[in-house]
């Protein structure tokens, strides 16, 4: 908890501080400059925690956003804060994605090839009986949908 208290101590009422996590001014967009911030922040190793825990790092900076922007706006609804991150130390090749980036922030440079469309996937579903109209709940696997069979009358 004392990381959600630096950050906080950190933004609140401090408007450069803000700038540099919302630059246009929306507490929507929260793109952050790593190397700014870094530079900025009372946290001297921010760039090598970031990028070793970025989970982590990552909830603790939004709930503290969220609660700078709750002290600001008592009357509005909660924000939940997502920060996305940029400007970090430097890209890794997409060759040298390996295991071992697994669970770190990394920065990926490239060009994109192809694009297909997403395809929804329906993990749970609920199905009602056409003879006794009993609802059935089903957890699907493979990708498959398996429609119950119909429940016995009794």
């Amino acid at each position: 908890m004392e990381i959600v208290e630096v950050f906080f101590n950190f933004f609140n009422g401090n408007e450069e501080a803000l700038q540099l996590v919302f630059p246009f001014n929306t507490w929507e967009c929260c793109y952050i400059d790593v190397l700014k911030l870094t530079a900025a922040l009372p946290i001297s190793e921010f760039g090598d925690v970031l990028v070793s825990r970025p989970v982590e790092m990552s909830k603790c900076l939004g709930i503290a956003l969220s609660t700078v922007y709750r002290v600001r706006n008592p009357y509005s609804e909660t924000l939940i804060v997502h920060p996305h991150f940029y400007n970090t130390r430097g890209s890794t090749p997409f060759m040298n994605v390996k295991a071992s980036t697994v669970g770190q922030l990394i920065c990926v440079e490239g060009q994109v090839t192809r694009v297909n469309p997403s395809r929804v996937m329906l993990k749970a579903g609920r199905f009602k009986c056409a003879k006794c109209g009993q609802v059935h709940k089903r957890v699907l696997y493979k990708e498959s949908i398996n429609h119950p069979k119909y429940v016995a009358l009794r």
